[in-house]
């Protein structure tokens, strides 16, 4: 691998522009990859069973929408474990589930 490319990758990985990958970039460039291999799952499927889940479209699955969705699979549970769900699969900390998220917490990948 020459260096050429190696600063090429870490100028793709390295997000803060600090000219560092610290380990969430780092995790971030190739989560997609772990998920491929771990998940028995397609990304189709999976993207599939996320819009049934994302009732509205908007990309976000909130806790109404999880809610609804697992009273719908005949799974009800109290606001205080979907809350517990949706800490979880939360992974930009805005209090909804996106679909990385999702992929990684239906494939048990954290």
């Amino acid at each position: 691998m020459s260096l050429d490319l190696i600063e090429k990758l870490i100028q793709k990985a390295d997000l803060s522009n600090n000219g560092l990958v610290e380990f969430s970039e780092f995790v971030g460039l190739v989560e997609p990859d772990i998920v491929k291999l771990k998940s028995p799952y397609s990304e189709e499927e999976l993207q599939f069973l996320f819009n049934i889940v994302d009732r509205d479209g908007n990309g976000y699955i909130t806790a109404a929408e999880l809610a609804h969705s697992m009273a719908k699979f005949g799974q009800a549970f109290t606001a205080k474990e979907l809350i517990g769900m949706i800490k979880e699969a939360d992974t930009d900390g805005d209090g909804c589930i996106n679909f990385r998220g999702f992929s990684r917490a239906f494939c048990g990948i954290f």
